[in-house]
């Protein structure tokens, strides 16, 4: 009976230590996946996630919104690219999916209650365009 809770409990902190292992220091579960995604800047108004892959351009119904984050602050912080008269925005992105529901570092909301939202947080940024 000791050997089965032993290995019971070694199991447990096996399983608790893989899960560990595959979160980000924020918490998040990361997608170890690289990916490169090209993103639009959306000028939705609201306080969400603004930014869809161009693949879904002609289909508004499939379209998902990411938070973006740059992985260290010697990157261009896309965020801050919006002036708000230069659309089309469109940036390509190299980075991972940190999370499939939350909020970038360092998010400020307003007054309303945001929506959480997929978090991509990039290594390597090109802006594609930036208006018109």
């Amino acid at each position: 009976m000791k050997n089965i809770l032993t290995l019971i409990l070694f199991a447990i902190l096996f399983i608790y230590s893989c899960r560990i292992g595959h979160q980000s220091s924020t918490g998040k579960n990361v997608n170890l996946k690289t990916e490169t995604l090209t993103l639009n800047y959306n000028a939705l108004s609201c306080n969400c996630a603004q930014w869809s892959e161009t693949k879904y351009n002609d289909n508004p119904d499939k379209r998902e919104y990411f938070y973006i984050e740059p992985a260290n602050n010697k990157l261009i912080n896309a965020d801050t690219l919006w002036q708000g008269n230069n659309l089309p925005l469109q940036i390509e992105i190299t980075g991972q999916l940190v999370t499939q529901s939350g909020f970038p570092t360092g998010f400020i909301s307003s007054k309303e209650k945001p929506e959480v939202g997929k978090v991509f947080r990039y290594s390597k940024i090109r802006v594609i365009k930036n208006g018109n």
